[in-house]
């Protein structure tokens, strides 16, 4: 048994592959609807950790909180103590195009932030960093063979959710982030994806983002609690091309 501050479970309860989402309740779902005889092995400080089958083949789901700080904590402790091998989050996110639709799927394959945490890792916080080619292969391909509509291109992974000294949703002004918005090479927004990629590239193992538009912000088209935006087809196809 291994015991992290956050994680308490044996190596052999959790996968080499993990899902991650910042849900817990949302984990809890896919395991409980995706997975054959998913088990709780852990739920420290309410995040749930599901292990079940799909296709006989272990699969570990879990929640993972925030922001870049929380979801770091978690990233970096499976990766150095329960020797998973990638990680795929499974986010929401809010589309900077009127063409990339509330309920549209995007491959996030370049990701930016403000933020210095990758400094930690020994990053340059001004640069880009690329996901995993190998996923983002796995997930174009399988998205093309479904016929399934999606995007593919850069996410900012914001320090903020509400940013009211920056307009724009938390953009500088004159910033290399607003620049990459206006020249499209950024399509969406979220809060977690930079830092897991830092995580992945630093034990030298996989990681992507994928994501689901919840809200729009060229249309002003925003989900809300009474009216959510379905994020279950992205799980169910993660699931279909990784295992």
């Amino acid at each position: 048994m291994i015991a992290t501050h956050h994680i308490k479970a044996k190596k052999s309860e959790i996968s080499k592959t993990v899902l991650m989402m910042g849900d817990p309740e949302r984990a809890k779902s896919y395991a409980q609807k995706y997975l054959t005889n998913p088990k709780l092995i852990c739920n420290i400080r309410g995040i749930n950790i599901w292990t079940g089958k799909y296709n006989d083949q272990t699969v570990t789901i879990m929640g993972h909180g925030m922001g870049m700080s929380s979801i770091a904590i978690y990233a970096h402790e499976l990766f150095e103590f329960f020797d998973v091998e990638r990680i795929i989050r499974l986010g929401s996110s809010a589309s900077y195009s009127k063409e990339i639709s509330q309920g549209d799927i995007v491959i996030g394959d370049k990701y930016y932030t403000y933020s210095l945490i990758g400094e930690g890792y020994g990053i340059d916080p001004t640069k880009p960093i690329n996901a995993s080619e190998n996923l983002v292969d796995i997930f174009e391909n399988g998205f093309k063979k479904e016929k399934q509509r999606y995007f593919k291109g850069g996410v900012y992974s914001s320090m903020w959710f509400y940013a009211p000294e920056f307009h724009g949703e938390g953009v500088k002004k004159d910033s290399i982030i607003e620049k990459e918005i206006k020249n499209k090479g950024i399509i969406v927004k979220e809060m977690e994806c930079y830092i897991l990629q830092v995580i992945a590239n630093y034990f030298n193992k996989e990681a992507i983002t994928i994501v689901t538009v919840i809200d729009n912000l060229a249309t002003k088209e925003f989900s809300s609690a009474n009216n959510k935006v379905s994020v279950n087809k992205m799980g169910e196809l993660a699931l279909k091309f990784l295992f």
